[in-house]
């Protein structure tokens, strides 16, 4: 049996070795357990490592998962599928997160120098290592209490092929060093197969079960066996890159959000004067605004991420029919990452300036410090800020003349949208 069945199932085969804690008291408690200080952490190994047979330790690469042989090389991930390492990687460990924000787990990229782990070896495709059968996908202990700390788990993640299901694959394996056993939910990632059914953990009956469970609760054994997480306390980011506030626009044209959060989006909200127009699930969030009255009017953005939290954004514009004839159409002020010369200038009313440089900026939090692609939280001169690199100070003076006259830079992006708008100089609400 291949990994990839027709139907696009991965087959994960008998992809545990129980350890001994298994074998006695099986009985999981009814309520949740003491567990230790701190959070489960997981060291994700992308890299490779020499592993030796003989116990189960992360700390020095000792494994009961090898086969035939006292030591293995395991190889590193290839990236050459995934768009290179750095974006493949971050997308896996965000996916990954994802999958487990509910329990006190913490994901690393780099070994941790001191404190227990648990290790998942990254990559290869399964030479020297025991394996469930044809397959085989991965392979893990079992720790039904997730008594030792610091398992050492394989992924074989050259033998899939997407971003996905590396991280479903990464998912089960952990399961089973969390104490997960295998189900008959086809929807449940402890599904014996990992096929497009698979949706997260689940409910599920046991067969044969080495836990002594015959039912199991995916979200209380994790629970039990790892604690609460911190879930999603971070409200998403979002901001309009266009139109900005004060902008006047003909009544038809376009509006482009952006958003980003520390988990996952999901989804975008545009409201006109308060009413619901459209919900983007995926980026760009683009949108069409057409058949609007003259005079003012409020356009708000909201983004909602997987708790749901949530965060808006809002601008008043104008809407000018002769504003197109006349040549003074104005997208406004700019948004996040638009060049600026002064605060006033942005919708955020921040301006980030270096060398004389400006990009519309906006505060971020130290502690998630959570910012858009292409910038980064970093002190710009006392207070913490998006900002697109080191070495910005921040700028909050009122409105002025800005950089580059009414368009600030995106009119070539505008136009290139509406093949209709000449951007010159702000007229009032």
């Amino acid at each position: 049996m291949s990994p990839h069945s027709p139907d696009g199932e991965i087959h994960f085969g008998e992809d545990f070795i129980p350890l001994e804690d298994c074998m006695g008291d099986t009985e999981l408690p009814d309520q949740l357990i003491d567990v230790p200080l701190g959070r489960q952490v997981v060291f994700l190994n992308f890299d490779g490592a020499l592993l030796t047979a003989g116990g189960n330790s992360s700390k020095d690469n000792k494994t009961m998962l090898l086969s035939g042989v006292s030591s293995h090389q395991f190889p590193a991930m290839n990236w050459g599928n995934y768009g290179g390492k750095e974006k493949g990687m971050a997308e896996v460990v965000k996916q990954v997160k994802i999958l487990f924000y509910k329990y006190g787990v913490t994901f690393v990229t780099t070994r941790p120098t001191s404190g227990d782990y648990t290790m998942v070896m990254i990559g290869g495709v399964g030479t020297n290592i025991k394996k469930g059968g044809p397959g085989t996908v991965g392979i893990s202990p079992l720790d039904c209490k997730n008594s030792n700390k610091n398992d050492v788990l394989v992924v074989f993640g050259n033998k899939v092929s997407s971003i996905k299901s590396v991280s479903f694959v990464i998912a089960h394996e952990l399961g089973h060093s969390f104490g997960l056993e295998h189900i008959d939910n086809k929807k449940g990632i402890m599904y014996p197969a990992l096929q497009s059914a698979t949706e997260g953990w689940a409910k599920g009956n046991v067969s044969g079960s080495t836990c002594g469970r015959s039912e199991q609760d995916a979200d209380k054994v994790l629970t039990d066996n790892l604690g609460v997480g911190d879930l999603d306390k971070v409200a998403p980011l979002i901001w309009l890159m266009y139109p900005g506030d004060g902008a006047v626009l003909p009544p038809r044209f376009h509006i482009r959000v952006g958003a980003a959060d520390d988990f996952s989006l999901a989804g975008v909200t545009i409201y006109v004067d308060g009413t619901k127009k459209l919900s983007l699930t995926t980026p760009p969030f683009v949108a069409l605004v057409e058949g609007l009255s003259e005079g003012k009017h409020t356009i708000k953005a909201e983004a909602q991420d997987l708790k749901p939290n949530k965060s808006s954004a809002e601008v008043k514009i104008k809407v000018d029919k002769a504003c197109v004839k006349a040549g003074d159409c104005d997208y406004g002020k700019g948004g996040l990452g638009m060049p600026c010369g002064i605060g006033g200038d942005c919708s955020t009313e921040i301006c980030a300036t270096k060398s004389g440089t400006g990009y519309c900026a906006v505060l971020c939090s130290k502690e998630s410090k959570l910012c858009p692609s292409g910038m980064t939280c970093q002190d710009a001169g006392g207070e913490y800020a998006c900002v697109p690199g080191a070495g910005f100070s921040l700028n909050k003076e009122g409105t002025g003349c800005a950089v580059g006259g009414g368009a600030r830079g995106v009119s070539g992006l505008v136009i290139a949208l509406l093949g209709l708008l000449f951007l010159r100089r702000r007229r009032s609400l």
